[in-house]
């Protein structure tokens, strides 16, 4: 028998983190290529009715890249990422579960510093540091499973973007830029599509 969603079954307010990849990135950067990735990927989402949720996502994250005797170069890249979107659950389910549809506006802004030290240990140490941002719209889909007995949940996602980068140290299709580092050497202007590997969600709801 399907599940009858009625308002009181339905909470108001969800609050979660997307910790998966960042935790990776985290972990193989300080084990594999002598970075450091920090990342606070939190989400809020606020029941507008039983079918669809304002969503506030927000990601502070710093990649530090350890100085090399060789060339004395080391860099840093602070950036701040800010999704705003609506969720529609075609088929609500009670508890607030159910698969989900979420067009999204993302704005992501980089601070890109680079230190170095042109003719070796001698020379005074120089700083490059720019600023980049871009601006995305996008589609999640995924389903939330919440717990009977609690207000845990977890959301598998997946999603795609597409938008325009303004300074930035990415190529057009880059998945690392959005997650601290990038494949590029020489910063630009131009189109850019990204894709949501955060992959799981895991909140409370209440």
């Amino acid at each position: 028998m399907p599940d009858v969603v009625r308002s009181e079954d339905v909470p108001k307010t969800s609050i979660w983190l997307s910790p998966v990849l960042h935790a990776l990135v985290f972990l193989s950067s300080g084990l594999i290529s002598e970075e450091l990735h920090v990342a606070v990927p939190i989400g809020v989402g606020r029941n507008l009715s039983d079918s669809t949720m304002a969503v506030l996502e927000v990601t502070p994250m710093l990649t530090r890249t350890t100085c090399r005797r060789e060339s004395m170069r080391c860099a840093s890249l602070r950036q701040l990422k800010v999704s705003l979107g609506v969720a529609w659950k075609p088929w609500p389910k009670a508890r607030g579960q159910g698969f989900f549809i979420q067009p999204r506006l993302t704005g992501m802004w980089s601070v890109d510093t680079q230190r170095f030290r042109p003719s070796g240990r001698a020379a005074a140490l120089t700083y490059e540091e720019e600023h980049g941002f871009q601006a995305t719209l996008g589609l999640d889909v995924g389903y939330r499973v919440v717990t009977r007995r609690s207000g845990f949940f977890f959301e598998p996602v997946f999603g795609l973007g597409m938008g325009y980068g303004v300074n930035q140290r990415r190529q057009p299709l880059d998945v690392r830029y959005t997650y601290g580092s990038s494949f590029a050497d020489k910063r630009s202007d131009g189109a850019v599509t990204d894709l949501n590997l955060d992959l799981l969600r895991l909140g409370i709801t209440f």
